[in-house]
């Protein structure tokens, strides 16, 4: 039996290959299983570095709220998330480096954010994820002052019930 191992970056991928002796001289048993061995360790190998770049998602497509979250699957090391104004990242600052699968966006003013991501690995940069947008819609003054009204009667109103069922005990 002999193992074959090869090496892609952080990943090591074993075959086994089986050969018989027969009147002192080794032949393979299936010669086609060798190089069907190597074959799927090279396509696993260059499907893994593919695979290398993150998907970024978020929670929100409206950010009403002025927040949102952006995941991405469990990282192989650190990512690096840029964040633009521009759909073409001409304006992109870097927004998160870390090894986190998740943030939290907040403070954001109204507009279209577009996001991406991609790996960074012992110093060299991966391919940047598809980007994504986010727009951020803050909720309007007048409906912000409804709320606002709207509670402060409920308070007043839970404060007069308060203060007349003690004075009816």
């Amino acid at each position: 039996m002999l193992n074959i191992r090869f090496i892609h970056g952080q990943h090591v991928h074993t075959s086994k290959v089986t050969y018989i002796k027969n009147n002192s001289v080794r032949r393979q048993l299936f010669p086609s299983t060798f190089l069907l061995s190597v074959f799927l360790m090279f396509t696993q190998s260059v499907s893994l570095h593919a695979a290398e770049i993150p998907i970024l998602e978020s929670n929100k497509n409206v950010a009403e709220a002025g927040f949102f979250k952006l995941t991405w699957q469990e990282s192989l090391g650190e990512v690096e998330i840029e964040e633009a104004m521009n759909r073409d990242f001409s304006d992109a600052n870097k927004l998160y480096p870390g090894s986190d699968n998740a943030t939290v966006i907040s403070g954001k003013p109204n507009g279209e954010w577009y996001y991406r991501a991609r790996l960074i690995d012992d110093g060299q940069a991966g391919g940047w994820s598809d980007a994504i947008q986010v727009t951020v819609e803050h909720h309007s003054l007048e409906r912000a002052l409804y709320f606002f009204f709207a509670g402060l009667i409920m308070f007043v109103a839970t404060c007069w019930l308060v203060i007349r069922g003690e004075r009816l005990a």
